[in-house]
């Protein structure tokens, strides 16, 4: 994962704005203008190979 990747958390599409050194990433869900910061391991890449 990295900045700008699309993940899911909590079955929400999100965008990872940020990561720390320490594991946790910051969040946006899209048409939401707050940011949530989560551990990296409750997030899920998004396969868009499967998508398909």
């Amino acid at each position: 994962m990295k900045i700008g990747d699309f993940v899911s958390y909590k079955g929400e599409k999100c965008e990872i704005i940020y990561m720390y050194d320490s594991g946790y990433c910051e969040i946006k869900r899209p048409y939401r203008l707050s940011i949530q910061l989560v551990p990296q391991t409750e997030l899920d890449e998004i396969n868009w190979n499967s998508a398909i």
